[in-house]
């Protein structure tokens, strides 16, 4: 890591939990070490080497040989880099390799998705590219003095991992080294070297894993090293998205678009070739991606906007949006939703406007834009025992397929708001077009602020002044098996229904609208200068974040219970009451009906003056007045009772002046808190070895009965997922997390992948009174198991400031 003049130091310590976050979360992804060339065969599946000569091998091995970091009785790392080069440079020229490698230790440039400055000792490049920056390199090199500085020192499966601080160290740098290549380049997987004194070792990343060779001895053993490169530089791009296409300059559009026409008006296209676009890159990227997942894991998703080449079916919009990510195998693409809302029109005001979606490669063979989560899992499956009690290990990794949408509809984040009443319109549209979803059978299950748009342009909109989008873990009420679906625990954390953590219900249409709630609540605490009193201190909204959504919904409870009616936005009277009133409704349901059903019990006894009646009846007598208590006070958070509510707030004096009235900066005000290296060790010894366990039971049993040739370990169902509440852990990471979608036994948000769950319903998931919350008072704490952070599976994942998709 690089500390510069201007880095500040919450800046520094930000990093520094940015790096042991990313390290963290790489754990619950990890898969080895396996056999080397296992490991190769998973790197480049259904490819074979070319051969290579004798002569090249043996000047290979004397190269290598001479790699050596002893200096004056001093191992220096740096003195080995030059050798490194040269010898990489070698065989990329000897082999006709289209390779360049580059010394970039020092080369500490900012990162432009991020901005941290940090870089690997060596880059490898395309001989083509001109460099720029190492993350945008399809491969890195990290060189350490001594095997010793190997993270995984002396580790196999099945041995308790030892780690001291240097090595959770070296291992978190790497797989920041990682995060931050696939964030500057679109990426099917990542490859690197890690050089540790004479040992090597091999990582390959991709949406489903993070997969490690065993270490081997180079310098005698090149063999792996060399076929490592020569698949580097021959197999799918090195694994960068080949399907993006260099940037497209506005001539060569206008050349495209014009050869297109004239191609049509002089029947040289076959008819019915194209639906709508030409053949080739139809949509040309005008800008830097406006989202980026700051995760490896999960699905990736990147967002474009993008300026149609040539005319399409889609009307006279110009723009559209790109969003590239990797979606579940099992589950319905996104276009597929869209269609269900659609119902046969073409839009659903309130929805975002679609056109179309595809999977990059649609061949269930395919090994480049399908994650290497299946093929894992098979591997694990062969050294199992019977599948009984074991499914859950054979289905850890998920298989995820590259998928592409394109949206019609152009928004804007709604942090970004030009005045409040604006936002609060696009939230009264979202809402709108949410109860449209509903209409036609659809729930969304993920409201968040990054799932609410403003509209960039209204009239485009059919006057929708916002609308909602991603719905990609919406469930088809129609379908056969919803009803199991609904019982999954889906959605962004700070923002889920409170219910869902009190008990194991079916997600309902008033749990969407309270996220819907809490999306109001937090945009407007982080972005407008507001005040709240907590725990009798006045503090400012930015100040209260950290207070309210943190890592347990029973601070979430308290808001709504006490602190909301010590909520004020300066002035904005309107405003303050609408959060209030909305406040109240989601309130209803919520009631305390241990209270509820002693009055009614004392209303039941005063009514009854004395009379004597048996115990069934009184306990009906005293259930029909709570349920006509209930009915009249309770369970009000509507379509209708929102949308009425936001709509009296906007149709009331005394909203601020439009000009002075925008999104106010959010300002972290507390520097994240910084884990001791001790705990990663910890972290990562507990999790890495009960990783292994199953695989190592496994193997044991089988060479008892059978040899089986594998060096693959098998995950166990307490895998490094099972990451819990952290100490130290500051409350805005840990509150920015992401539970995921769990509908199927595959494993493996971001935005993320932990252990799976079944499709059948969880034991006890019932619909409840009309869909209604259990009494809080029974339960104080969440049923849901453990908060698990770093994985997208049945926990935690962190995601990032600026949460646009």
């Amino acid at each position: 890591m690089y500390k510069d003049d201007d880095s500040c130091e919450s800046c520094w310590e930000e990093h520094v939990d940015h790096r042991r976050e990313v390290g963290v979360e790489a754990v619950g992804y990890f898969h080895g070490p396996v056999d080397v060339e296992r490991f190769l065969g998973d790197c480049f599946p259904n490819w074979t080497a070319p051969g290579v000569a004798s002569g090249t091998m043996k000047k290979f091995r004397a190269e290598l040989a001479k790699i050596n970091p002893q200096v004056a009785q001093k191992r220096v790392e740096k003195k080995m880099y030059p050798q490194i080069d040269k010898v990489f440079t070698y065989v990329c020229a000897n082999q006709h390799l289209p390779l360049q490698i580059h010394i970039c230790a020092d080369e500490r440039q900012k990162e432009s998705q991020q901005g941290y400055r940090i870089a690997p000792d060596l880059a490898i490049l395309k001989s083509d590219e001109e460099y720029s920056h190492w993350a945008r390199s399809i491969a890195f090199i990290e060189v350490k003095r001594t095997a010793k500085d190997d993270p995984l020192y002396g580790y196999d499966p099945g041995m308790k991992l030892k780690m001291n601080t240097e090595q959770v160290n070296n291992w978190t740098q790497i797989q920041e080294y990682a995060v931050s290549a696939f964030r500057s380049v679109p990426r099917c997987f990542l490859l690197a070297i890690g050089i540790f004194g004479d040992m090597a070792r091999l990582f390959r990343w991709d949406r489903s894993s993070v997969i490690v060779s065993r270490s081997f001895p180079y310098k005698t053993q090149p063999e792996p090293l060399l076929k490592f490169v020569i698949g580097l530089a021959l197999y799918a791009n090195g694994g960068t998205d080949a399907t993006l296409t260099a940037p497209v300059l506005e001539a060569e559009r206008e050349l495209v678009s014009k050869a297109y026409r004239r191609g049509q008006e002089d029947n040289l296209l076959p008819p019915g070739s194209y639906q709508s676009d030409p053949p080739g890159c139809s949509l040309a990227q005008s800008s830097q991606p406006l989202f980026c997942s700051k995760s490896i894991f999960g699905r990736g998703t990147r967002v474009w906007i993008a300026t149609k080449i040539c005319h399409t079916d889609d009307g006279d919009a110009p723009m559209v949006v790109i969003k590239d990510y990797w979606r579940e195998s099992h589950r319905w693409a996104e276009g597929d939703v869209y269609r269900a809302i659609y119902r046969g029109r073409t839009k659903s005001f309130g929805v975002a406007r679609f056109s179309h979606d595809y999977d990059i490669d649609d061949s269930p063979d395919d090994t480049v834009h399908r994650s290497s989560g299946a093929r894992i899992n098979q591997g694990i499956a062969k050294i199992l025992p019977s599948p009984a009690g074991n499914q859950k290990d054979r289905q850890r990794f998920k298989e995820l397929v590259h998928h592409r949408v394109i949206l019609l509809s152009i928004g804007i984040p709604i942090w970004r708001f030009k005045s409040t009443k604006i936002l609060l319109e696009s939230i009264r549209d979202a809402i709108i077009g949410h109860n449209n979803m509903c209409e036609q059978g659809v729930l969304h299950r993920d409201i968040s602020t990054s799932n609410i748009m403003i509209s960039a342009d209204v009239k485009a909109e059919d006057g929708a002044k916002g609308f909602i989008i991603d719905p990609e873990y919406a469930v088809d009420l129609r379908a056969p098996g919803a009803d199991d679906l609904l019982c999954n625990l889906t959605g962004t954390f700070q923002y889920t229904a409170m219910a869902l953590f009190r008990a194991t219900v079916q997600h309902d249409k008033w749990h969407d609208l309270e996220s819907f709630f809490w999306v109001v609540v937090e945009v407007i605490l982080k972005h407008t200068a507001c005040f709240i009193t907590i725990n009798s201190k006045i503090l400012s909204g930015s100040q209260a974040v950290a207070l309210i959504f943190t890592t347990s919904f029973l601070d979430r409870q308290a808001f709504v219970d006490y602190y909301v009616h010590t909520l004020t936005v300066s002035n904005n009277v309107p405003l303050t009451k609408c959060i209030k009133k909305f406040s109240a409704l989601v309130a209803t349901h919520y009631p305390n009906t241990e209270l509820l059903r002693g009055l009614a019990f004392d209303d039941v006894t005063e009514r009854l003056d004395g009379k004597v009646v048996s115990q069934s009846e009184m306990d009906q007598l005293v259930e029909a007045e709570f349920s006509q208590r209930m009915s009249r006070s309770f369970y009000k958070l509507t379509h209708s009772t929102v949308i009425s509510t936001i709509e009296d707030a906007l149709n009331t004096e005394g909203w601020p002046d439009e000009e002075h009235d925008g999104a106010v900066p959010f300002i972290l005000l507390e520097s994240p808190a910084v884990k001791s290296n001790a705990f990663m060790s910890q972290e990562l010894e507990r999790s890495t070895v009960s990783l292994m366990q199953s695989s190592v039971e496994a193997e044991q049993e089988n060479r008892g009965q059978a040899q089986t040739q594998t060096d693959e370990p098998s995950p166990s169902t307490n895998t490094g997922r099972e990451i819990c509440e952290q100490p130290g852990r500051s409350s805005r990471l840990a509150a920015k997390t992401r539970i995921n979608a769990q509908e199927s036994t595959s494993p493996v948000d971001g935005d993320s992948d932990g252990s799976s769950r079944s499709k059948r319903p969880r034991r006890g998931c019932r619909k409840g009174q009309d869909g209604k919350s259990e009494d809080r008072q029974l339960r104080k704490t969440p049923s849901r198991g453990t908060f698990r952070s770093g994985n997208r599976r049945t926990g935690l994942r962190p995601h990032a400031k600026s949460d646009v998709k």
